[in-house]
């Protein structure tokens, strides 16, 4: 979490309104049209099966045209396709690390 909150507090420039959206973003002062962005982010992360053509017409209802609309579904899932393999890739390495801290106890 904590680089996903630098990441916001300099998107946003203010530290403040990175906090309350970190915190809950639903309770975050942000706009109604960053609101319906952040709860189809979710929605994408949560299960992307029950989104439907109803979820992306609420986007367009908010101003985001349909290349908003892919800009913000590629980089949702690249930012989680990036966490699950870093988070794999630190499990591999936590593990090599204990084997190999198992053989040089063995010699």
């Amino acid at each position: 979490m904590n680089a996903h909150a630098e990441l916001l507090r300099r998107a946003t420039s203010d530290n403040e309104l990175a906090d309350a959206i970190l915190k809950n973003y639903k309770t975050a002062p942000i706009s109604p049209r960053e609101m319906v962005m952040l709860d189809y982010a979710a929605q994408l992360t949560e299960d992307a099966t029950k989104i439907t053509p109803e979820t992306h017409e609420t986007l367009r209802s908010v101003g985001f045209d349909d290349t908003a609309i892919l800009q913000i579904t590629l980089g949702k899932t690249q930012f989680d396709n990036s966490f699950v393999f870093n988070n794999g890739i630190f499990q591999l390495l936590i593990r090599i690390e204990v084997l190999a801290r198992d053989l040089k106890v063995r010699k």
